[in-house]
């Protein structure tokens, strides 16, 4: 039976914190294509945004705050949550997010692809072939 190649959190509620009221629906989505990176998709109702970044920053930011530039993750005061600070061109956001869940879906990509293994799942010839391309 093949492994699935693809991870996706739940749904999840995510606090904007510029606007303590406002409550968001969110996903992390990992693929074994992509080793090295997490995507999560925050929906504006009918509308999609997705930010790529560093699975490890994600992961450290569970415990200590790391990132620089556009993406920052920390755990927050609260015990129970991770403050992601997403730092667009034309503004900013601060999402807080679950640990729990957070650290569900990094289990789930971690069993799938183990810490130190990802450069056995890249197409080199492949990221080449983009590169010469760009």
């Amino acid at each position: 039976m093949d492994r699935p190649s693809v991870i996706e959190s739940s749904l999840l509620r995510a606090s904007l914190l510029t606007s303590p009221m406002h409550w968001l629906d969110v996903r992390f989505c990992y693929e074994t294509d992509d080793p090295f990176a997490v995507r999560l998709t925050i929906a504006f109702g009918d509308e999609r945004i997705t930010w790529t970044f560093c699975r490890q920053l994600l992961t450290l930011g569970t415990t200590t705050a790391v990132g620089r530039g556009d993406v920052i993750v920390a755990p927050a005061l609260e015990d129970d949550q991770v403050l992601i600070g997403l730092l667009p061109p034309a503004g900013s956001a601060i999402l807080s997010i679950g640990r729990d869940a957070i650290e569900t879906f990094l289990d789930a990509t971690y069993r799938l692809v183990p810490e130190g293994s990802e450069p056995e799942h890249l197409d080199i010839d492949d990221v080449l072939a983009q590169l010469l391309d760009a």
